[in-house]
């Protein structure tokens, strides 16, 4: 009869776990779960993520500006207009044209009436909370 050489083997045994070797476990396993959850979320928002409308863009852009006041805030909101006017469709005329077809006439007759004498006069002033309620509301109009 042969001898089997795994008979020496079989009293060998993992040493028993310390509680180092457990919560390095444990943080590797937490570590490689929280980053496929991450890569999870990733994808649904690439594949879920619809585009979102220039209107509701510059609504976003105002709630954030709303505290600006003097002539940074003029600036800002001036800015506003002008990536609202790049981010609509193609027309005729210049950006801020477009913005003042595309929200009614809000330049020329509304409140962006102000908005234009102040950039360019420093003596003229405008009531920005006036300006931003105007605006929010043709930018809420032309949205829907």
């Amino acid at each position: 009869m042969e001898v089997d050489p795994l008979v020496e083997l079989r009293g060998l045994h993992d040493p028993p776990a310390t509680l180092g070797a457990i919560l390095a476990d444990g943080a590797v396993a937490l570590s490689f779960g929280l980053l496929l959850a991450w890569f999870v979320v990733q994808i649904i928002k690439l594949f879920s993520s619809r585009e979102m409308s220039p209107e509701k863009r510059a609504l976003q852009q105002l709630t954030k500006v709303k505290r600006l006041d003097g002539g940074d805030g003029l600036a800002v909101r001036a800015r506003l207009l002008l990536d609202l006017g790049s981010a609509l469709p193609d027309g005729e005329g210049d950006t801020l044209a477009r913005v003042d077809r595309h929200l009614d006439g809000f330049l020329t007759d509304g409140a962006g009436k102000g908005l234009r004498d102040a950039l360019y006069r420093p003596d003229t002033s405008v009531d920005l909370a006036q300006f931003d309620s105007a605006l929010e509301s043709s930018l809420q109009r032309a949205a829907r």
